[in-house]
């Protein structure tokens, strides 16, 4: 289910957020060990869906996609409206 939602997502991210700021809301990937618990593919699922019904513009990528993201296998939710600068994106 992960890949299905990055794989609908991309298309709006390609277009409305690439190459511009938007805050990361959350970054998780298989086996890591945060909040108590290592992480499960269930888990990151879950914790994305939250995050969706709690920012609408929420939308999930994989960082192995994008050179901006220094570790290439993290599950990353990020919240729009993209911004042209971090300090923008940040408030």
């Amino acid at each position: 289910m992960l890949v299905e939602l990055r794989d609908s997502d991309f298309p709006y991210v390609r277009v409305g957020i690439a190459n511009r700021w938007v805050p990361q809301v959350s970054s998780k990937r298989v086996g890591l060990v945060a909040a108590g618990k290592t992480w499960t593919s269930a888990d990151i699922l879950r914790d994305h869906l939250a995050l969706r019904q709690r920012f609408g513009g929420a939308r999930l990528v994989w960082s192995g996609h994008w050179t901006t993201f220094s570790g290439p296998d993290f599950w990353v939710t990020v919240v729009g409206p993209a911004q042209p600068t971090a300090a923008e994106a940040n408030r």
